[in-house]
């Protein structure tokens, strides 16, 4: 059995019995692809809602420049993405406003 959880900002993938895991508070899945599948959902959900609880202020950090570009940035296996660095940083800021 494969855990996975979402912590200190990094996907963590064990290997183990599934009540050790689950009593650690990992999510329990039979092969480890499931589990890295699993945990960069966990990622991508993690960091949404972090991104999406920032203040106006907030969104004027480093912080949320490197939110931006690790929720949208232009993934590895995908030539046609379109992602302007700073657009979602505007569209969060004005729906703030």
């Amino acid at each position: 059995m494969y855990g996975v959880r979402f912590y200190q900002d990094a996907i963590h993938v064990q290997e183990g019995n599934k009540t050790e895991l689950e009593a650690n508070g990992y999510e329990v899945f039979d092969t480890k692809e499931e589990a890295a599948t699993r945990g960069i959902n966990l990622e991508y959900r993690t960091l949404r809602r972090e991104f999406n609880a920032m203040s106006l202020v907030d969104l004027d950090s480093e912080r949320a420049k490197e939110l931006e570009i690790r929720i949208w940035g232009k993934p590895e296996s995908n030539q046609d993405w379109d992602y302007t660095p700073g657009e979602h940083i505007s569209k969060r800021k004005k729906a703030l406003q």
